[in-house]
């Protein structure tokens, strides 16, 4: 958590009392969403059973993942790219003894939300 937040926090509390700094600690912490609840949802919406949508994740799953070892790009239009990114070689420094040190090359994941996420969010 940013101090700078954390300081500000403090002193609306105070000011205010716990419901208000409930209030904007609520705000600043984002909801997350498990696997599990992610297939009861989309079970819900798709009106499919949770073991039919479990096997549609997993597929997507392994289909993304070996496309992607493959070197394929995935544009899922509206939605967003998938694509491997190469990172170089580079020097850097050891945090905790200062000493330098040779950073290997790395192939990372990347995603790039499409403009209909980009605008569905934003709203």
């Amino acid at each position: 958590m940013n101090k700078t937040f954390l300081d500000k926090s403090v002193v609306f509390s105070i000011a205010f009392g716990y419901k208000f700094f409930y209030l904007i600690f609520a705000m600043a912490t984002p909801q997350k969403i498990n696997r599990t609840e992610f297939i009861d949802e989309l079970a819900n919406k798709l009106g499919l059973s949770k073991s039919q949508v479990e096997k549609m994740l997993v597929g997507f799953i392994d289909v993304v993942t070996e496309k992607l070892i493959s070197g394929y790009e995935i544009n899922l239009t509206g939605f967003g790219i998938f694509r491997v990114t190469q990172r170089q070689a580079r020097d850097g420094i050891n945090p905790k003894t200062g000493a330098k040190m040779k950073i290997a090359a790395s192939k990372s994941v990347g995603f790039k939300a499409g403009k209909t996420l980009k605008e569905a969010v934003r709203k």
